[in-house]
């Protein structure tokens, strides 16, 4: 997809809210950029035309300034857009705690959910980067539908078909 300007797109979202899930298929739509914990945009220059960038919050136990990624692709020429992921509460909840990631228990997690989704509000708004919010349960439900409609919010399409997505909220409702 030739650009004429140079894209460049954040992911944001709360911990196990499917950032990881969005960026491949930001990916799959032509983006350059990792679908994994580390990105290369931490250390490195953006080069492509059009690239993905991923944060998930709190990072590393960390809470990146939104600001500072943003001017860091302004002043490599990006045209910066967003989407943020979101998810059920009570998933993100058992998910957290299945995995440990977050130290200190469901409380920690707990706050840290209620932390993260207004910080990445306000530091959307002071950067003034325009975004979009992604529902991973609407991924589940309406699959490629819904991800080709979100995509194009931007003119973004996907190039190859979608990975298999699987409902994994589920496991934490059985009886």
């Amino acid at each position: 997809m030739k650009q004429d300007k140079k894209k460049a797109f954040l992911v944001f979202g709360p911990e196990g809210t499917g950032t990881r899930l969005f960026t491949r298929i930001l990916i799959t739509a032509g983006c350059e950029g990792e679908g994994g914990h580390r990105q290369k945009l931490d250390s490195q220059a953006p080069e492509a035309d059009m690239i993905v960038w991923r944060r998930s919050f709190p990072h590393d136990n960390l809470w990146p300034s939104i600001t500072d990624m943003t001017n860091k692709l302004r002043d490599a020429g990006y045209e910066v857009n967003a989407f943020v992921t979101s998810r059920d509460w009570h998933a993100i909840m058992e998910s957290r705690g299945e995995r440990h990631i977050t130290s200190g228990g469901s409380k920690a997690v707990y706050e840290h959910l209620q932390k993260s989704s207004p910080y990445i509000f306000r530091g959307l708004k002071k950067a003034k980067v325009p975004f979009v919010c992604i529902s991973y349960e609407a991924i589940i439900l309406q699959g490629e539908a819904y991800v080709k409609t979100m995509l194009a919010c931007y003119k973004l399409e996907l190039l190859e078909p979608m990975e298999e997505i699987t409902n994994q909220n589920s496991k934490y409702y059985e009886a």
